[in-house]
């Protein structure tokens, strides 16, 4: 899909036919998941009128945005550098940030409470809620920044201890253990990645529409490349991140072939089950995947490692690591297809492989 500008409407265009049209004036952002892109009149107009555009990868990582030309307040920026370079001020702008995260975490749990009672520990949710409510007298108070992230951390932990039971719908597919990111390692977590980057995007934009600087903040410290103050202006809002457009059909878990799928959830069972420095050096590639008359699915996969010492520590001794990564695995294909599966695995070498751009792009990565 490449989008243009018609006069005052966005037209989305397919093999050069038009197949939508939206008038500019009813929308606040547009988030683009093809590599078509967008037409610089467009650009212009959605800058000139500050709705966000921006672009994602067709499997949703995060690609650009679009940003009109920065506001010229610099008295504004400078009063921005002078409180973030003195830590008493940067403490009580991110202690009110804090306070309304964990506030909004307080009254989402709340929320649950009132309208679904029946179908919730209750007594675990009140708890949580009188935590929450516990912190945010210590938030008011705190004056060190240090100390004002523990308490942060403290909250989150408490409002995720419940967050499972607040997904009440759709349960074979989202749920929520623990969270996991780069990568996320379930769909509960691949959305909120997801939803997070969308409103990262809408933060950054905002910020720098009133001639704030996005990458300096407060409560996230400066660091290369990260927009520091729109993560900060994120925090309350993370409870309440908007909900968008449905963007697949009912049913549709993911847009990636099966046996694609397949060597995802081995490599997941990697990340799980072995120590933190081997997993990010795997790949996996499914060499067999064909189905019997009977509906069994057999899936042949090779898990490759860049050294040989790595190799013995995927497999175990008398090969019990490998067994128990398979068993996952084959455990979680089947809920996936709906079927039996007979799964084998092998541990290959290929040394410095992550190096080769061939090899990468063999085991099913793209430049995205």
């Amino acid at each position: 899909i490449y989008l243009s500008l018609d006069g005052e409407n966005v037209v989305a265009n397919r093999g050069g036919e038009a197949v939508a049209r939206y008038p500019l004036h009813t929308l606040q952002s547009i988030v683009s998941f093809s590599y078509a892109g967008a037409s610089p009149a467009l650009m212009g107009a959605c800058a000139q009128r500050e709705i966000g555009l921006a672009f994602c990868s067709p499997r949703g990582k995060f690609l650009a945005r679009v940003a009109g030309q920065a506001q010229g307040n610099v008295l504004l920026r400078r009063m921005q550098y002078r409180v973030a370079d003195d830590p008493s001020q940067s403490c009580r702008v991110a202690g009110m940030m804090i306070f309304g995260k964990v506030y909004n975490a307080k009254w989402s749990v709340e929320r649950t409470r009132r309208d679904h009672a029946m179908r919730i520990d209750e007594s675990r949710f009140s708890a949580v809620s009188d935590q929450l409510q516990g912190l945010l007298l210590q938030i008011a108070a705190e004056t060190s920044l240090d100390s004002l992230r523990g308490l942060e951390g403290v909250g989150a932990a408490a409002y995720f201890s419940v967050l499972d039971d607040m997904i009440l719908q759709g349960k074979e597919t989202f749920f929520f253990r623990e969270r996991s990111r780069r990568p996320p390692l379930d769909a509960c977590n691949a959305l909120l990645s997801f939803a997070y980057s969308r409103l990262a995007h809408d933060c950054a934009s905002a910020l720098e529409s009133v001639g704030l600087d996005a990458y300096v903040g407060y409560l996230h410290r400066d660091r290369p490349g990260r927009e520091s103050l729109a993560l900060d202006l994120m925090e309350e809002l993370r409870k309440y991140a908007q909900e968008g457009a449905q963007l697949f059909p009912d049913g549709m878990t993911t847009d990636q072939a099966d046996s694609q799928v397949c060597a995802e959830i081995v490599r997941e069972k990697l990340l799980r089950c072995l120590d933190k420095e081997i997993p990010h050096g795997t790949a996996v590639e499914i060499t067999k995947f064909s189905e019997r008359d009977s509906g069994v699915i057999d899936v042949d996969a090779t898990i490759y490692c860049e050294k040989a010492s790595h190799k013995g520590i995927i497999i175990g001794k008398q090969g019990a690591m490998l067994k128990k990564i398979s068993s996952l695995a084959r455990q979680d294909m089947e809920k996936f297809m709906g079927t039996k599966v007979y799964l084998e695995t092998w541990v290959k070498v290929k040394e410095n492989w992550r190096d080769n751009v061939n090899y990468v792009r063999s085991f099913g990565y793209r430049d995205e």
